[in-house]
Formats: structure tokens, sequence, C-alpha cells
């Protein structure tokens, strides 16, 4: 769950951050699809998610920093994914 959560929060905070321009978007698909992320319902899951990690590290206080580190890792390809997104960069493999 710590490596999944850093996915569904991005997509939360950045609908928050843009919530005046998705409402301004000229693509209907692209406003539908987007504001998903900015629903009671979605806001929901992602609370639900941090509240199970957070009621979880009670009994995992030993695995903390390894559950931190993939947390982190999480967290820094989300970033590239988005950083990426913003340069239009393209990964080749």
């Amino acid at each position: 769950m710590v490596a999944i959560l850093p996915c569904y929060w991005t997509y939360l905070e950045i609908a928050k951050y843009h919530a005046d321009k998705l409402s301004k978007n000229p693509v209907k698909v692209y406003r539908d699809w987007a504001s998903v992320y900015l629903t009671p319902e979605y806001a929901s899951i992602v609370d639900g998610l941090r509240a199970i990690i957070d009621e979880a590290s009670d009994y995992l206080m030993r695995d903390f920093n390894r559950l931190l580190s993939i947390f982190r890792q999480a967290s820094t390809y989300e970033y590239l994914f988005w950083d990426m997104a913003y340069r239009q960069e393209q990964w080749v493999f």
C-alpha cells in the first residue's frame, strides 16, 4: 500500500491545484476524466488508504524505515512521471 499511495495521493493533489484550469478546459472528455479526481469519493479512497497505512504503522514500527524507503521511491517515480509529462518527454526502452 505504501508503494501505491503516492500515485493516488498525487492525482488528488494535482487535481485540486488545477481545478480552475480543469473547469475551463475545452476538451470535454478530458474534463470528465480528470474531474473524477475531484470527487468526494476519490478523496475518500485516498483518505482511506492513508488511514490504513497510519493505523498499520503502529504495528509495523520495526519496519518503518523500510516502508518509508518504499514510499519515497514510489514518490520519486511519481515525480518523474509528471515531470516527463510536463516536459513532453518519452521513455524509450
